[in-house]
């Protein structure tokens, strides 16, 4: 599912949350072109691939969330 999405047009960035267990969510990132994703997900104590990557997040999904988007501001967007 979450590679289907980075195929629209003007997508860069694709995520899918998924919950594991009650308060902990599977996160998959992926990226089309200049976006290190893996990067991301290692914040998170995951890994992966340039284009490819996940991570496990605990707490509520409003703070999982919350945090994927505070680390999404942190990155300069080519436009």
């Amino acid at each position: 599912v979450v590679n289907e999405y980075k195929n629209v047009g003007g997508v860069e960035l694709s995520v899918l949350i998924k919950e594991k267990i009650q308060n902990e969510f599977k996160v998959s990132l992926r990226s089309k072109t200049y976006l290190d994703v893996s990067k991301i997900a290692a914040d998170f104590g995951g890994g992966g691939h340039t284009f490819a990557a996940g991570c496990s997040i605990k707490g509520s999904l409003i703070e999982v969330k919350n945090k994927l988007l505070e680390r999404f501001e942190e990155i300069e967007w080519k436009s």
